[in-house]
């Protein structure tokens, strides 16, 4: 069973009423003469966790940052107004703000940006109930003129084909197999030229061989062909041992003459780096001695003077003004933090409030009457505790901004009293 017009005006006024009083400790507003509802006076916030709908995060609320003057908490209906059900042709500016308005940059609109109003397309979508002469109906939640078109852009990426590798990857592939393939091909062609060019020296000390044992008409076999020295291989070995002896012995001579070079260059090293720390540290120490002499003598010219005694005179006087100041300071400091906790705590509640309010309308709209009557009266109750929270924050702020405005005061008075001080303890001042 869904609720009368006249049922229907009573949640509209309840809600109104109580958001309009809520902002008021953020903003001025009101006034017997209300403008024109206007999407220039909102702007995109971030909307609530159960707010969201579509994927969509953010939403038009009425700007903070607008002249409360122009922007006020209710506004007059536009003419012809088809989304809102307004009250004596009076509408609250949030709710005109959230149904009538979307983030002109769309749904990742950032926030703070300005927001436009809906278009006849947008109106389309979000009626409900539009009634046959299309004058008015039932406003939606605007986040539904985004679900189609990203309803669309799913399915458009669905049906688009999965392409194997590009054909800038295939040709990048084909040139490193070309390099590879021709880095390994000239290392076999550098390798058979080797391996040609020993056979060929090889074949020619053969040929020169037999040509020479041909010319000298000797009937005996070449020795290349015949048997070989039996000892040539034992004679080699003691050449080659001979040969690494003498190496071996050249190596130990060289390794002694370095390490002997490597000694005496340490020593030097060593002996060149005390020489300079000794120097260094000689040069602080004089350094340090200058320094403490220079100190005594400007301790001693100072020290019971009449300018350290007058010094001495102000800062006594001055103390207890600044030791007030501070205290003032962080008294400030904490009735700002109490405020911003009242202030904190005034917007959760709000917040409850609305989705509070929220659920009546849906259980409204689905004929649970007495469900929504009861969440409207806990919705104005939470919305009470909105306002007593509301209005501590505006006392601890008044009470932060009186103390800083005494805060100079402690300030003259400490430089007033140095002064009288410091006039005090000269006698030549007196005369």
């Amino acid at each position: 069973m869904a609720l009368t017009d006249s049922k229907m005006g009573l949640v509209v006024l309840l809600l109104s009423v109580s958001c309009a009083e809520v902002a008021g400790f953020l903003r001025l507003g009101g006034g017997d003469d209300l403008v024109d509802c206007n999407c220039d006076c909102c702007s995109t916030v971030h909307r609530q966790p159960h707010e969201r709908v579509a994927g969509v995060k953010v939403k038009c609320a009425l700007a903070q940052d607008h002249s409360s003057d122009v922007c006020t908490n209710e506004c007059r209906a536009p003419a012809n107004d088809r989304l809102l059900h307004s009250r004596g042709n009076i509408l609250d500016y949030q709710r005109y703000c959230f149904y009538e308005c979307k983030p002109a940059e769309g749904p990742s609109a950032p926030v703070s940006t300005q927001c436009i109003t809906l278009s006849l397309e947008d109106m389309e979508k979000t009626v409900v109930g539009l009634s046959k002469d299309g004058s008015h109906g039932q406003a939606r939640d605007p986040a539904i003129i985004y679900q189609a078109a990203q309803h669309k852009a799913s399915l458009i990426l669905a049906k688009q084909p999965k392409l194997g590798p590009s054909t800038q990857d295939a040709k990048m592939e084909a040139l490193r197999g070309i390099t590879q393939a021709g880095f390994e091909g000239n290392e076999a062609f550098q390798e058979a030229k080797v391996t040609r060019g020993i056979e060929a020296k090889t074949a020619q000390s053969m040929n020169e061989f037999l040509r020479h044992h041909l010319e000298s008409d000797s009937e005996e076999p070449p020795k290349a062909f015949g048997a070989k020295d039996p000892f040539a291989g034992i004679h080699d070995i003691r050449e080659m041992s001979v040969g690494a002896g003498a190496a071996a012995e050249g190596a130990g001579e060289a390794a002694q003459a370095a390490l002997a070079a490597l000694k005496q260059a340490r020593k030097l090293t060593w002996d060149n780096a005390v020489d300079a720390a000794q120097g260094a540290m000689d040069g602080v120490v004089a350094q340090a001695n200058a320094k403490a002499k220079a100190d005594a003598e400007m301790l001693k010219r100072i020290s019971n003077t009449q300018e350290e005694k007058m010094a001495a005179a102000a800062a006594k006087a001055a103390e207890p003004f600044f030791l007030s100041m501070i205290r003032a300071q962080q008294t400030s400091k904490d009735y700002n933090a109490k405020g911003e906790q009242a202030a904190e705590k005034a917007r959760d509640l709000q917040a409850d409030s609305e989705k509070i309010a929220k659920e009546a309308n849906e259980n409204n709209a689905a004929g649970k009457v007495p469900t929504a009557n009861s969440q409207i009266l806990e919705a104005r109750k939470v919305m009470r505790e909105a306002q007593s929270w509301a209005k501590q924050a505006r006392q601890f702020f008044a009470t932060a901004k009186a103390i800083d405005k005494g805060i100079p005061k402690f300030v003259a008075a400490a430089q007033a009293a140095s002064a009288k001080a410091a006039y005090d303890t000269n006698p030549a001042w007196q005369r």
